[in-house]
């Protein structure tokens, strides 16, 4: 009987995620750092994983320049 495999591509963002949630690095921020949770949705140890994945996901993205070209700005 034949077996039958798949494959996912996985990019690093999951890695990056996994590695950031067993090292316990949000928990650790929300420990170190007081804050009123009655007064946040999430909490700064979840805000700072966000903000870690979002810009990871984006640093190999090259940014559009505020300028168009032959515009003569530079």
């Amino acid at each position: 009987m034949p077996t039958n495999y798949s494959s996912q591509t996985l990019d690093h963002l999951g890695l990056v995620a996994g590695i950031y949630d067993e090292l316990c690095l949000g928990e650790t921020i929300d420990r170190i750092i007081p804050q009123d949770m009655s007064m946040r949705k999430v909490s700064i140890g979840q805000a700072v994983k966000a903000m870690v994945i979002n810009g990871l996901g984006f640093a190999n993205q090259r940014p559009e320049p505020p300028w168009r070209e032959g515009d003569g700005a530079i």
